[in-house]
């Protein structure tokens, strides 16, 4: 994952440990310093805020890491502000009441209505600009003696009070009216006509290069589209854990040889095969075999193999062979079998982060020109077992639901598909 996309991230970090600083600079009576960096605080938060909307990098750890500096910062001024007797214990009391009820309140409409952020109100910008206001002039009156009346301070002190009431009621009121609205979507979502998704809509994506997500595997797909290009040679291993992808990548490599005018064909050899059927093998251009570790061991299969990939190198045909383990491990008898195979590229696939199953998840579904939120795809994975195939099918049929339906792919949505049984999903078992 690019550095770039975190820029945003990495200055609300900069900003929370700025509020550490700040509050050591006030406790020591540094007023000037300490009214500086609440300045470098509040251009941090337009700068990652300006960079997040240009660049687009807009992220789910963004939207929780943005707000919780704003917040950590402004209490941990008003306590500290508080402990020096400079505003009344209980005015920070007050603001720290009213974000724990709007965070505290955000939380439980999470869980019982999935994704609910209500969009700040004209009262609560308000608020917010009062509570800065008041933090900067009570610091600034410390730094330079005179510079407001006392009158003025506690004519803020009483506003900030009033608008942090107002404002927390007005986030309980607007929180509930959405989570009503969202309650009568959902129902609706699944009583419009149509009944339950047949299985068989739920199709999955052609597998090809395009939605493969690379990520530490970029050099394992560079290799097998160069091998597309390659005549003749040794044949190309490809090895890995079970869900690594690597059947996909070998129905992509016959997908991208038959586009570029070459004979292919896939033989998964888990599906189970006589001998003699690998005669008519013999003539295309490019062969694909899928747990090719599963020919190890007869002697007749592995005669067969041998006659296959002399009869491939001969003709200057491409062989490219999955499977769990390296040719050395795979358990094939005749020795002439093994040194062979192993005389070629050999690639080992990486298994996915829990990031790069999240970018692989919302590109699988990209591909098809649907959007999956990052915060959806989230919640699929925290419910989903970790088998990327099991992911995959899930997304697939979720996908052909919500485009059934001319839904979103929203939490709300995905979570009634999960709990009323929309989904007959079998392979992906959906765990709670």
């Amino acid at each position: 994952m690019s550095l770039v996309r975190h820029i945003p991230n990495l200055i609300c970090l900069f900003r929370l440990a700025l509020a550490a600083v700040i509050v050591v600079n006030l406790l020591d009576g540094r007023y000037g310093q300490a009214l500086l960096l609440v300045a470098l605080a509040g251009f941090s938060d337009w700068l990652d805020g300006f960079l997040a909307k240009r660049w687009k990098l807009d992220s789910f750890l963004g939207s929780v890491l943005d707000p919780m500096a704003d917040k950590v910062l402004l209490a941990s001024v008003y306590v500290t502000l508080a402990v020096l007797s400079h505003i009344p214990a209980w005015l920070a009391a007050v603001v720290i009441a009213r974000d724990l009820v709007i965070v505290g309140g955000w939380q439980v409409f999470q869980v019982l209505r999935g994704e609910l952020r209500p969009r700040p109100s004209r009262v609560s910008r308000i608020n917010t600009v009062l509570q800065i206001s008041l933090g900067v002039a009570v610091i600034a009156m410390q730094a330079f003696p005179g510079f407001l009346p006392a009158a003025a301070i506690e004519a803020g002190g009483a506003l900030v009070l009033l608008f942090a009431v107002l404002s927390g009621v007005d986030y309980v009121l607007s929180g509930t009216r959405l989570a009503a609205q969202r309650k009568r979507e959902q129902i609706k979502a699944v009583t419009e006509p149509g009944g339950q998704l047949p299985l068989e809509l739920a199709r999955e994506d052609p597998c090809v290069f395009d939605n493969f997500y690379n990520g530490s595997n970029a050099e394992v797909v560079s290799a097998l589209k160069g091998y597309i290009d390659q005549e003749g040679g040794p044949p190309l291993w490809l090895w890995g854990a079970p869900a690594t992808g690597k059947t996909h990548l070998l129905l992509a490599t016959v997908r991208a040889a038959t586009d570029a005018g070459l004979s292919s064909a896939y033989m998964p050899a888990h599906a189970g095969f006589k001998p003699d059927a690998l005669d008519a093998l013999r003539r295309i251009d490019l062969l694909c075999i899928d747990d090719a570790d599963r020919l190890a061991g007869a002697a007749e299969v592995e005669d067969a193999m041998g006659g296959l990939c002399r009869e491939l190198e001969r003709r200057g045909a491409r062989l490219l062979l999955a499977a769990a383990t390296t040719p050395a491990g795979a358990g094939y008898r005749r020795d002439d079998m093994r040194t062979r195979l192993a005389s070629g590229q050999i690639w080992k696939l990486s298994p996915l982060t829990d990031e790069e199953r999240l970018e692989a998840v919302q590109l699988r579904v990209r591909s098809r020109g649907i959007t999956l939120p990052e915060a959806t795809a989230r919640f699929l994975m925290r419910r989903v077992r970790r088998d990327p195939a099991d992911l995959f099918l899930l997304v697939d049929r979720l996908a052909a639901l919500a485009a059934a339906r001319s839904k979103q792919l929203t939490v709300p949505f995905v979570r009634l598909a999960l709990r009323d049984g929309l989904m007959q999903a079998s392979a992906g078992r959906p765990q709670g």
